[in-house]
């Protein structure tokens, strides 16, 4: 049993260093990441459903400056905020 654990996480950390080379190790992600993935989703939250300019939404997710928050949302989404926002209407 120690030895398949073993296995399990050394292919796992395996995963992390190289991605998508082990699907079941998938969940292993950083804190940062999963942080990352919750600011993005209640972003687009208020972007789709609010008329919040981007700079409030910054603010209101706890960004002093917007253009951090730009940056993410783009690394993330592939999409500025604005973008994003326009792809609604």
């Amino acid at each position: 049993m120690i030895i398949e654990w073993s296995h399990f996480f050394t292919l796992c950390i395996q995963s992390i260093l190289v991605p998508d080379t082990y699907p079941f190790c998938s969940h292993l992600r950083s804190t940062q990441q999963h942080i990352h993935d919750r600011l993005i989703a209640e972003a687009k939250q208020l972007l789709s459903a609010t008329y919040m300019s981007v700079g409030k939404v910054a603010f209101a997710l706890g960004y002093e400056h917007s253009q951090s928050f730009n940056n993410l949302f783009k690394s993330k989404t592939k999409l500025s905020p604005l973008e994003f926002r326009r792809s609604f209407n």
